[in-house]
């Protein structure tokens, strides 16, 4: 009962449940007159932009959540709409400012006299899972500086890149370096961009970090949003379609990596392994296994014909950034926070050998598996190309003058795996050519 929670929980769940006036523009409730205020569409959207943050899983001022329809229903309903109506300053929510206006006041109302109804199939489902996709703010015309480089991705025509921005897409002609497109409705934060093999569709993995995290489907045609997978209240940093196209991957925060058919958008696997970020996943060759890289300092292989994991490397001193299967055979490359990129075999989890040693980590690993070679993009401001069976003199793709240069956050090849590009933290994206190292283009990849 109400009556028997602490007055500070009491009062932190009426100022969660009446946070209606501040809340995400594309989030705005849009019900009038009789019509059926909904849970999903209408009130849990409210509780996770602006309630949540204070009140989740990571942050439970007063000991209350609202990251489920359960746990936000623990006070009862008319608590709730008692201090929302109050004009009582030291017992109305929220206890600050002016109180709700009227509408919002009725909305909650509304929903309290169609008895509370919870529109979904699990009440202790997370509400992030639940509601649908939002419709993100546009992004700014003009970057007002430049934003880190965090994806990258060539177009399967090679003449462009997609690159990571703010609440969007970047696509740039890379021999012209000018701006072609930009692709809305992104979260602000984008961690990964991974292309189709053969149809036209880009996956884009990212979020809010400690509020949302999700991957979006996007026709390349179109530019539209088809699809939002693996939502959970942390972003997610990795989403992979499988070689023959079939599949996708997808890892985040939340510890886990889930695996989707391309075709209904249905999951088909899910493995929660890791005890802390999965910040990166990949798949081999024959589409049947994944590899993934976790902040716990692990790496794992996975096997979805078994569904089971079928090993954990535990070489690397510190986090785990990024993995690759190595061109030929069963053995996985990995790189990490140690600086070192490490080969090991997926039979038994042994290291084969340490491939390289740099003074900053390893963010990125790229594959070049025609010439049997790897590409590392590290805190260095240079990408190292080493031949992936024995190691040997690795070539360097530098900026010329590294002298102030960032380090490289992102890294990509082209399906020709004629050219190789780079990020930084500075902004600024690099391409190469693979055969003879030669910078062909460098720009700043922001709006002006």
């Amino acid at each position: 009962m109400i009556s028997q929670m602490p007055p500070l929980v009491r009062r932190c769940a009426g100022l969660s449940l009446a946070c209606l006036l501040l809340i995400h523009p594309a989030w705005q409730p849009c019900v009038c007159g009789d019509d059926v205020v909904s849970f999903r569409n209408d009130i849990a959207p409210v509780l996770i932009a602006k309630c949540q943050p204070c009140h989740g899983l990571k942050k439970s001022s007063g000991d209350y959540r609202v990251d489920s329809f359960e746990r936000a229903m623990v006070v009862g309903a008319d608590e709730i709409v008692d201090r929302i109506e109050s004009e009582d300053d030291d017992f109305r929510m929220p206890p600050d400012g002016d109180s709700l206006p009227k509408q919002q006041r009725e909305l909650f109302a509304r929903w309290i006299n169609q008895e509370a109804t919870y529109d979904d199939l699990n009440p202790k489902a997370s509400l992030i899972s639940i509601v649908p996709g939002i419709q993100h703010p546009a992004a700014p015309e003009h970057y007002l500086r430049s934003i880190p480089v965090t994806a990258l991705a060539f177009s399967k025509s090679h003449s462009e890149l997609y690159v990571s921005g703010y609440r969007e897409l970047l696509v740039w002609n890379i021999p012209e370096r000018t701006l072609t497109k930009r692709i809305p409705n992104l979260p602000p934060r984008i961690r990964c961009i991974d292309v189709h093999p053969s149809r036209p569709l880009l996956a884009v993995a990212g979020g809010i970090p400690g509020r949302l995290g999700e991957v979006r489907i996007i026709d390349q045609n179109t530019s539209q949003v088809l699809r939002v997978l693996h939502r959970s209240d942390d972003m997610c940093f990795s989403a992979r379609f499988s070689p023959d196209g079939r599949k996708l991957a997808t890892a985040g925060a939340d510890g886990t990596v889930q695996v989707f058919e391309t075709d209904s958008w249905s999951q088909t696997h899910g493995f929660a392994n890791h005890s802390d970020w999965v910040q990166q996943i990949t798949w081999n060759q024959a589409s049947t296994r994944l590899a993934s890289a976790s902040r716990d300092h692990t790496a794992k292989v996975f096997d979805l014909e078994s569904n089971k994991r079928l090993t954990s490397y535990t070489g690397h001193d510190g986090n785990v950034y990024s993995v690759c299967f190595a061109p030929k055979g069963d053995d996985v490359f990995s790189g990490g926070s140690d600086g070192r990129l490490m080969r090991w075999r997926v039979e038994d989890g042994k290291t084969v050998r340490e491939f390289a040693r740099q003074q900053e980590a390893v963010y990125q690993i790229g594959l070049l598996p025609q010439t049997q070679r790897v590409a590392i993009a590290s805190g260095d401001p240079y990408l190292l190309s080493i031949i992936a069976h024995n190691a040997g003199e690795p070539k360097r793709f530098s900026p010329g003058d590294t002298e102030g240069q960032a380090a490289n956050l992102s890294a990509a090849v082209s399906f020709d795996e004629q050219l190789i590009a780079a990020g930084d933290r500075h902004g600024t994206v690099r391409v190469w050519t693979t055969e003879n190292h030669q910078l062909m283009a460098e720009f700043a990849a922001r709006p002006e």
